[in-house]
C-alpha cells in the first residue's frame, strides 16, 4: 500500500513567479517519478493555474471558496479527508490547522533580528505565518543551514523537526545555447554584468549600481548593468540613484523575464552579481554557476554554503567591497575561468530528482 501525500499548490497563485514557485512545481513534477512508493496528489483551486504532474501522480482541483487563508482552514481540510491524505505538505509557510493529516511545511528564508531593516518584525505577516506553521507542523523543510540556525535560534522548540533539503536546478541552465533575444527586454547588445532578484531593499541594489559606478572608466567600461527582476520596492529611489550618478544610459532594468529566457540571459552575462542582505538558498546563484557563469556575491546567510569555493565574494552592503571583487573577476581572464569550472561543478551537486527523493523519504519517516 502506498503513502498518499497531498500538496497545497495554491501558491502558484501568482503572476509572476520566482524560485519558490519553482521550487514547489519541480516537487509536484518529480516527486512521482522518483517516489513511486508515494501516491502524490497536487491540490490547486478551480479557475487558477495548475503545475504539470508526472504520472502517477493527479491533479485534484478543489472549488475555490473564500480567500486562500480562509479556504486553507475550510475547504484544503475537506479535500484531505475526502482524498485520504496522510502526509500534506505546505512548499511555502502557510498550513491548514484543521487538516487531519502530518504537516509538512517549507520555510524559505527567515531574517534574524534587526538583519534587515524593515523586514521580518515580530508582527510582520511572513513571521506571523511562519509561527503559525511551526505550531502545526510535524515537519519543516528548510533549504540550507543558515535558515535552520536562524528558525531554531528563534524557536528552539522547533529544532527537532527542522530539516535540511537543498533545492535543485534545472537542465537547460548549460553552458551553451541559443542566443538571448534581447530586444524583447530593451537590451542593447553590449556585454553585461547581470543581477537577477526582486527589486526590492533586501537585495540590495543599490549597492550594485554604485559599485558599477566606481568601475565604468576601468574594467566596467563598455560593459551595461542589467538589474532583471519583478519591482516590489523601492524602485524609485534606485532609479534616483542611477540619475544621480550619470548611469542612465549603463543601466538597463527590463523587468520580469521570462523562464524560458532565463538561460539565455545567465549564459550570455559576464558575470553574475548577488548582493543579497539575505538569501535562505538563492536559486539564481546555482543556475548562473550551472550556465557556467562566474558569480560575485556577498558573504552573508545561506551565500557561501550554496556557492562554496565557486564565487568571489565581497562584504554585504559594501560598494567598494564589490567593485574590488567584480574589477578582479573582469580583468582576470584565468580567475574568470576558474570560476566557471568550479561553478559548473559545483551545481551539479544540486538536482531535483535528489531534492524530491529526500522529500519523500521525510514523508514516509513521518507515518
Amino acid at each position: 500500500m502506498t503513502l498518499h501525500v497531498g500538496l497545497d499548490l495554491t501558491c502558484l497563485e501568482v503572476a509572476e513567479e520566482t524560485g519558490v514557485e519553482r521550487y514547489a512545481r519541480r516537487l509536484a513534477e518529480t516527486l512521482p517519478r522518483v517516489a513511486p512508493e508515494l501516491t502524490v496528489s497536487v491540490i490547486t483551486r478551480e479557475g487558477h493555474p495548475a503545475p504539470r504532474v508526472s504520472e502517477p501522480g493527479r491533479l485534484v482541483s478543489a472549488r475555490p471558496g473564500p480567500g486562500r487563508a480562509l479556504w486553507r482552514e475550510t475547504v484544503l481540510p475537506q479535500v484531505v479527508a475526502a482524498e485520504g491524505i496522510r502526509v500534506l505538505h505546505a512548499p511555502v509557510a502557510a498550513m491548514s490547522h484543521f487538516a487531519s493529516a502530518r504537516k509538512v511545511v517549507t520555510v524559505h528564508d527567515l531574517p534574524a533580528p534587526g538583519q534587515v531593516p524593515g523586514e521580518g518584525g515580530m508582527l510582520s505577516p511572513h513571521r506571523l505565518r511562519v509561527f503559525h506553521a511551526l505550531a502545526t507542523a510535524h515537519a519543516i523543510v528548510v533549504p540550507s543551514r543558515s535558515t535552520r540556525d536562524t528558525l531554531c535560534a528563534l524557536a528552539p522548540s522547533a529544532a527537532s523537526r527542522v530539516h535540511v533539503i537543498p533545492h535543485g536546478v534545472d537542465s537547460d541552465f548549460r553552458p551553451v545555447g541559443p542566443a538571448l533575444a534581447r530586444d524583447r527586454y530593451g537590451m542593447s547588445a553590449r556585454p553585461y554584468v547581470l543581477a537577477l532578484g526582486t527589486i526590492r531593499h533586501r537585495k540590495d541594489p543599490i549597492t550594485i549600481v554604485r559599485a558599477f559606478a566606481e568601475l565604468r572608466d576601468s574594467s566596467m567600461a563598455g560593459h551595461a548593468l542589467v538589474l532583471a527582476g519583478k519591482h516590489q520596492s523601492g524602485l524609485d529611489e534606485l532609479q534616483d540613484e542611477i540619475c544621480h550618478l550619470g548611469l542612465e544610459s549603463d543601466v538597463f532594468l527590463p523587468g520580469y523575464v521570462a523562464r524560458e529566457d532565463l538561460p539565455d540571459l545567465f549564459r550570455e552575462a559576464s558575470a553574475y552579481v548577488l548582493a543579497s542582505k539575505l538569501e535562505g538558498f538563492g536559486i539564481p546563484l546555482i543556475e548562473a554557476m550551472a550556465s557556467g557563469t562566474p558569480v560575485v556575491a556577498a558573504r552573508t546567510s545561506a551565500i557561501p554554503e550554496v556557492a562554496g569555493d565557486a564565487a568571489e565574494y565581497f562584504e554585504v552592503g559594501d560598494p567598494h567591497s564589490l567593485a574590488l571583487a567584480l574589477d578582479r573577476v573582469l580583468r582576470d581572464r584565468h580567475r574568470r575561468d576558474d570560476l566557471s569550472a568550479r561553478g559548473f561543478e559545483r551545481a551539479r551537486d544540486f538536482t531535483w530528482d535528489s531534492c524530491a527523493r529526500r522529500h519523500a523519504d521525510l514523508y514516509l519517516s513521518l507515518v
